[in-house]
């Protein structure tokens, strides 16, 4: 920073800082339309391994004067960026973190009608396949694109992996099978431990070899070993969900005296109401890393965010109405969700609500990206990416055009994105590379 004369004005004034970082190298910066003639860095003597872990290959810093400039970047094959911004005295402008996003075609890795996309990662990704008499469980190899077929039922199913990815729960219209994945002969019906009905079926946090279920008829909530073979009850009869929470066991338990719904805390087979909902009888939990229990009225389409960081004593920190799809971040304390048409942003921090957008058409995926500054989202037949700008505009990109849009999941580090739908008449599941 330093002094520059402002001809507009015939006076010396004080420069101030515009500091632009992006995940890409070769940018074009232009401010006000003119290219800004910066130092580029080279690197193609550094292997792509090495290159890969720059986060940030551009990093310009430009003196200008006291002023709102319109910015904008480019980059041969990506979306341009762009932003009105404003440049203050002795004050250093962030524009950071920027991730220009190629202009990719989605590329067919399997035909074919799929819903669930499970899991993915740098070599594997697996799908649930649906045809008209049966379920497919597939493991495709994204190196060689050959799949592996894991499961087949005549049924719709359901598939939850174990917390070491060593076991696979498949549930079929209530029915539950333990099964390993690199053997389809070692299967474990549930029904053989517990000799009844059971529903809302979910793994220990801890191992492979503990589940818990709630049973169908009591609400009772069970314990099930599948060392021993054995099943034991634990508190809570009428128990709708359950939760893992700070070593502790939460539940959901409706009560028709005082016409509430219960959050019991469950310790050494006892129950301890910790906090009082308004009566639902369809609230569920929802997982999340940001230290709070997140419990949602499924019929009405509430969200209650409950601190209970204390560990004895709880409170209702907000509700949200209306959502119907959400996304933790789970290192930024800000919950993303939507309702059919907008998109909010809930600051956990400052308890804070921010719209993002507002949309003409339903609104039917949305997920954070790995940086926290961009959302992903889809309606039913486009793909998009919006920049959230902490000047006020957000950039916008429809990254796919189709036919439909089913589920999205992105990738581990957050380059490429995963989507099943309809593209040009194929049905199938699709691979979008981001940068």
């Amino acid at each position: 920073m330093g002094y520059r004369y402002n001809f507009k004005k015939n006076k010396f004034e004080k420069t101030g800082l515009l500091s632009i970082e992006t995940r890409q190298d070769d940018v074009h910066i232009y401010i006000n339309d003119e290219l800004y003639e910066h130092k580029v860095r080279r690197y193609s003597f550094i292997p792509k391994a090495i290159l890969s872990k720059i986060e940030y290959p551009t990093n310009v810093k430009i003196s200008l004067l006291p002023d709102e400039y319109n910015i904008r970047l480019e980059k041969e094959g990506y979306w341009n960026w762009k932003n009105t911004i404003s440049v203050y005295p002795n004050y250093t402008t962030f524009v950071t973190p920027i991730i220009l996003f190629k202009k990719s075609v989605p590329s067919n890795l399997k035909n074919g009608a799929m819903d669930n996309i499970l899991s993915a990662n740098r070599d594997n990704i697996q799908v649930l396949k649906y045809e008209k008499a049966s379920t497919t469980l597939l493991n495709l190899n994204l190196g060689n694109l050959n799949e592996n077929k894991i499961y087949e039922s005549s049924k719709r199913i359901k598939y939850f992996p174990s917390p070491n990815n060593q076991r696979i729960l498949i549930s079929a219209d209530n029915n539950y099978e333990i099964i390993d994945p690199l053997s389809d002969k070692n299967i474990i019906n549930l029904t053989a431990i517990i000799e009844s009905k059971i529903e809302n079926v979910k793994w220990s946090e801890k191992n492979d070899y503990k589940l818990y279920a709630i049973e169908t008829k009591s609400g009772l909530l069970y314990e099930i070993d599948l060392v021993s073979m054995s099943a034991k009850p634990l508190a809570i009869p009428s128990c709708q969900d359950f939760i893992f929470f700070k070593e502790d066991i939460f539940a959901l338990k409706n009560d028709s005296l005082y016409k509430k719904t219960m959050l019991e805390k469950i310790k050494k087979g006892e129950e301890d109401t910790i906090e009082e909902l308004p009566l639902s009888h369809s609230m569920s939990f929802i997982k999340n890393d940001l230290g709070y229990i997140f419990a949602k009225d499924n019929f009405n389409n509430i969200l209650y965010i409950i601190d209970h960081s204390s560990g004895s004593v709880s409170k209702i920190k907000t509700s949200i109405h209306g959502i119907t799809k959400f996304d933790a971040n789970n290192s930024h304390d800000k919950i993303l969700y939507a309702n059919d048409y907008e998109i909010w942003i809930y600051d956990l921090t400052e308890d804070k609500k921010n719209l993002i957008t507002r949309l003409s058409s339903p609104i039917t995926n949305i997920l954070w990206h790995n940086n926290e500054h961009y959302i992903i989202f889809s309606t039913e037949k486009n793909i998009n990416i919006i920049k959230i700008s902490p000047f006020g505009n957000n950039n916008y990109i429809n990254m796919v055009s189709a036919d439909s849009i089913g589920e999205l999941l992105l990738d581990e580090n957050g380059r490429k994105l995963y989507f099943t739908g309809r593209i040009d008449s194929q049905e199938g599941l699709f691979e979008l590379e981001l940068y």
